[in-house]
């Protein structure tokens, strides 16, 4: 697990309030990070591959290298009540467990669609600076 960095004193008061909605949520949040996905996916795009729905689809070990270079960080109260975790460090070493209700194929056709769709709806966003956004 990954802590994510507290704004400076004078952002903390923005930072207290975002962390308490987030903690508080009724749904399940998950902040995660996805930079070592994003490298594995240049790489490959490096190498050749110009389809990455086939080249995950023709090399199902790939989705499982994806997956596991998935930073967790952050989840929230609901989502440890949800999974019957102690803490996230728990959830976290047993999330083989939390994802194998769905076979094997079908897990990796999903984890390709969704690594597919959020490449080509993403890809061109800027990425949002926390610091920026809370004023510190």
């Amino acid at each position: 697990m990954t802590s994510v960095p507290a704004p400076s004193s004078s952002g903390r008061a923005a930072f207290d309030v975002v962390a308490g909605v987030f903690n508080l949520a009724p749904v399940a949040l998950w902040l995660e990070d996805y930079s070592e996905v994003k490298a594995l996916l240049d790489a490959w795009r490096q190498a050749g591959v110009t389809s990455l729905r086939d080249h995950l689809t023709s090399n199902p070990t790939l989705v499982k290298e994806c997956a596991s270079r998935i930073k967790v960080l952050r989840v929230n109260n609901r989502t440890l009540s949800l999974f019957a975790a102690r803490d996230i460090d728990h959830l976290v070493a047993n999330l083989d467990k939390v994802f194998a209700t769905a076979d094997a194929a079908q897990r990796n056709k999903l984890a390709a669609d969704t690594l597919v769709t959020a490449r080509d709806e993403y890809a061109n966003l800027p990425l949002l600076d926390l610091d920026l956004i809370l004023g510190v």
